[in-house]
């Protein structure tokens, strides 16, 4: 999708016959939240769309450019 970048931390469970997918996107970080968050509903219907056994996708968005430890405990 052209407003969604580098797919990364993509991972996927898989609950009997269905899928759950988790997904990181880069997204241009002057984007509103309201911006980002239709993107981050584009690739969720986009990927339900391509693979039936997907039901549910979830999306977070990151700022392009943002150096961030995706793996950090809450409590630091």
């Amino acid at each position: 999708m052209p407003n969604a970048q580098n797919a990364h931390e993509v991972k996927v469970d898989y609950m009997g016959n269905y899928a759950v997918v988790a997904l990181y996107i880069q997204v241009d970080g002057d984007l509103t939240v309201n911006e980002s968050h239709k993107i981050a509903h584009e690739v969720q219907d986009k990927l339900r769309e391509e693979k039936s056994e997907i039901r549910y996708v979830i999306v977070h968005t990151c700022p392009i450019g943002l150096d961030y430890d995706h793996h950090q405990g809450i409590d630091g």
